[in-house]
């Protein structure tokens, strides 16, 4: 479990013009016209998720493609210059066999309120609407990202609403992370539970306005990204029951035995939105479990790198965008997929654009988990090639001894578990859904996939992957 490391790392608005991009990557643009779009999540098919804030519209990308109609709508938002609207948004372990989608949103309509709700799929759109929760709210420090964790238990964050000495008392909603059981009630083992005049969802306290929410992809434990006051933006790694220090200390600080301190802050604040850690494997390998984080104000994605051990021992700015970052997310081709718009000064998302590693082999096969839990859920095999054609893939519980020639190249991955095939897109993915089940003995456990892909003249083989449950 990573604990707390505070590094400040101040980044001057005036250099922003001279900040390279990212060697060796190049930056596509996924999907344009999008209204105010603020969060991001993929299922485990491989559609993105994408709310937008004002509109209140669900709106997914499938194949390459913004789809014409929302998916779903919690309402329309009309006020723009505050932090209303529709804020959060989580896909759950189980999508292939339930279709459930979470949401979490700021109604201003006949008083400020936070709803948490769920969606499910029907017939390709979203339907069945239950609304689990309803807390009264301001306009302010609203915070609301939501995600499911390796327990399988649903996190979501809310901001002190601009009173900070809530976000320090457990009788209070407010600077807080949150967990839910999947139908809205609450853990029996959360910690607060069965405690006189302390809310019972509450997982950590002590927050001002976590802004983002991401898990990390090996151990799990969750992390918030917060907006902060006078003295820095932070990056807190969210312990069970752990004071998180606001109002009482911002910024760099000692440890005081109490309250836990940030794992990073920047000062002056960028205004830090979303984030992910990386769990692909189509980077580099030193880039793989690094977190990269949005900012509002410098139009930035960071990346925060860590090593083997879990300590953050460097900070860089990875990419500069047109405008403001709203969103990062690894994708499950391996790509890192950013949510930000094409002007300055938005409160909200136009463009979806993905960062691609230049020489990263085409055809290849990716797996990942749409949330830390994959075990009881779900991995995504993803299968990068050639546009509108077709792709294989297979596992086994280990790699042949030295690599087999055929006349498609060189098989690493016996085929002990022969896949269903997946069509490629326009842009050249596909993806293949596993629910894995729920079985103790599958954690730690390590697949390893290889595909073939049809390149149009003939059949591929990718290079091998693997994946740890």
């Amino acid at each position: 479990m990573i604990r707390a490391l505070s590094i400040s790392f101040a980044v001057c608005a005036t250099t922003a013009a001279l900040v390279a991009q990212p060697q060796g990557f190049t930056i596509e643009t996924v999907v344009d016209g999008l209204q105010d779009a603020v969060t991001m999540a993929f299922a485990p098919d491989g559609r993105l998720f994408l709310t937008e804030r004002m509109t209140g519209a669900i709106r997914v990308v499938e194949d390459g493609q913004l789809q014409a109609q929302p998916w779903a709508n919690v309402g329309v938002f009309t006020n723009a210059g505050s932090e209303a609207g529709f804020l959060g948004i989580a896909i759950h372990p189980d999508f292939p066999s339930n279709g459930q989608v979470y949401v979490n949103y700021l109604d201003q309509s006949g008083g400020w309120s936070m709803e948490f709700g769920r969606f499910q799929e029907v017939g390709g759109s979203g339907a069945n609407f239950t609304l689990f929760e309803t807390t009264p709210f301001t306009g302010r420090h609203v915070a609301g990202r939501m995600g499911f964790g390796r327990d399988g238990y649903l996190y979501l964050t809310r901001g002190e609403t601009g009173l900070p000495r809530l976000a320090q008392s457990l009788g209070s909603a407010y600077g807080k992370v949150h967990r839910f059981v999947d139908d809205g009630s609450v853990p029996v083992d959360n910690p607060y539970v069965g405690v006189p005049g302390a809310i019972e969802s509450i997982w950590a306290y002590g927050l001002r306005n976590p802004f983002g929410l991401c898990f990390h992809p090996d151990t799990g434990q969750p992390f918030t990204i917060g907006n902060g006051g006078r003295n820095g933006d932070e990056v807190h790694g969210i312990l069970r029951a752990g004071n998180f220090g606001w109002p009482m200390h911002e910024g760099p600080q000692p440890d005081d035995g109490v309250t836990e301190p940030p794992i990073y802050s920047e000062n002056p604040q960028p205004a830090y939105t979303g984030g992910d850690f990386y769990a692909g494997r189509a980077f580099p390998p030193e880039y793989r479990a690094d977190m990269f984080v949005g900012a509002w104000k410098f139009p930035f994605v960071y990346r925060l790198d860590f090593d083997a051990a879990g300590a953050l021992i460097d900070t860089s700015i990875f990419y500069q965008a047109p405008g403001p970052v709203f969103d990062v997310k690894s994708g499950p081709d391996g790509a890192l997929y950013v949510l930000h718009s094409t002007a300055a000064g938005t409160r909200g998302a136009d463009r979806v654009s993905r960062i691609v590693f230049d020489t990263a082999p085409n055809p290849s096969v990716h797996v990942s988990a749409l949330t830390t839990q994959a075990v009881g859920g779900t991995v995504t095999v993803g299968i990068v090639g050639a546009p509108n054609t077709s792709a294989a893939s297979w596992l086994a519980f280990q790699q042949l001894p030295a690599p087999l020639p055929t006349p498609f190249g060189d098989l690493h991955v016996n085929p002990a578990l022969v896949l269903p095939s997946v069509a490629l897109g326009a842009d050249g993915r596909g993806h293949l859904p596993i629910q894995v089940a729920d079985d103790p003995g599958l954690f730690g456990q390590t697949i390893y996939v290889q595909g073939a892909a049809d390149g149009g003249t003939g059949l591929t083989l990718t290079p091998p992957t693997e994946f740890t449950f």
